[in-house]
């Protein structure tokens, strides 16, 4: 289960240690991309704090808190839109008095059952002005509340945040421990094992794929489109595809990589697996008319384009680029 690989992980056993040694601290920074396993995570790091057994997962407490009906547990910024209105009435709740609208008993009141819990996930799209905002309850923390900031990378985190946070890693997850999840969870060997290939390590990846249609549809659009446009006035024809399109094109991208580097190992003669499973006869067509260094260089094209996405370039500009690049790879670097 994911909760027993998080309990395992060196983050988690790294808090807990802090909690039985006191240290606690007001405030976290857990950095992983996994965005289901950072809401899971959230939930074990409030149960472990607020139940008196440390965490039990059948109390009243555990409950309320995996139900998200915790009256001291609260959540922002999961949509990722926080703004400075939220950010103020995230100032107001923390100091408000520790007790106020909070669900605890009295006779738990000394414990670590009285403090109040604020996360705020996709903590690295906030923008500056609302971090800003924030940075008061870093600088005068309140009594009894953790702040517990989640986020992919610390790059767009202001250092005033990070150097008052206690810096953790979530656990990147395996392909085999996806896999096995997936198998635990009643889904066939043959998806599992595809969806555990593709999850780079992301439960949130793989169960998108595995729950999504429209996911496993994309993914195999990006094969088509990968072997049948061989020459630029193609591109035209492709562009406007679907798996371009604003909402598609990151995901389109990934997957590029992701079967541009399988057949790399194809031409390179390399003994090291396929990510991508069950379509060694596709790649095998992608491959032909590659060489080493043609296909290094169509993975540095794809690359590029995820990089064009990240500067606000348009999808359409991004997927004529990429294409048009691939082919020019394919056949300059002969």
């Amino acid at each position: 289960m994911i909760g027993d690989l998080l309990q395992n992980s060196k983050a988690y056993l790294d808090f807990k240690k802090d909690l039985s040694g006191d240290k606690i601290s007001h405030a976290y920074l857990f950095l992983g991309e996994d965005k289901l396993a950072r809401r899971k995570y959230m939930r074990l790091f409030a149960s472990t704090i607020l139940c008196r057994a440390g965490g039990c997962g059948v109390c009243d407490t555990c409950d309320k808190i995996y139900n998200d009906a915790h009256l001291g547990v609260h959540y922002y910024n999961l949509d990722g839109k926080m703004n400075v209105k939220m950010a103020e009435s995230l100032i107001e709740e923390s100091y408000k008095s520790s007790w106020e609208g909070n669900d605890v008993k009295d006779d738990d009141r000394s414990s670590g059952a009285s403090k109040r819990i604020f996360f705020i996930d996709n903590f690295d799209s906030v923008a500056p002005a609302v971090q800003n905002k924030l940075l008061k309850v870093f600088e005068e923390p309140p009594k009894n509340v953790i702040i517990a900031l989640f986020a992919g990378s610390t790059y767009a985190i202001l250092q005033t945040i990070k150097s008052r946070a206690k810096l953790s890693y979530l656990p990147k997850f395996t392909a085999e421990d996806i896999h096995n999840e997936l198998i635990k969870d009643g889904y066939s060997r043959s998806i599992a094992e595809i969806a555990s290939a593709l999850s780079d390590g992301s439960f949130e990846r793989a169960y998108l794929f595995v729950e999504d249609e429209g996911y496993y549809n994309q993914y195999s659009e990006c094969f088509e489109v990968l072997k049948n446009c061989k020459n630029s006035t193609m591109v035209v024809d492709y562009i406007g595809n679907s798996i371009f399109s604003k909402e598609n094109i990151a995901r389109t991208l990934e997957f590029f990589s992701i079967i541009l580097k399988d057949v790399a190992i194809k031409v390179s003669g390399a003994k090291t697996p396929y990510t991508t499973r069950n379509r060694d006869y596709d790649i095998q067509l992608i491959a032909e008319g590659y060489t080493t260094a043609s296909v290094a260089m169509a993975i540095l094209e794809v690359n590029q384009g995820q990089a064009m996405l990240n500067s606000y370039i348009s999808p359409v500009t991004v997927a004529e680029r990429v294409l048009f690049k691939i082919l020019e790879a394919k056949y300059k670097w002969q």
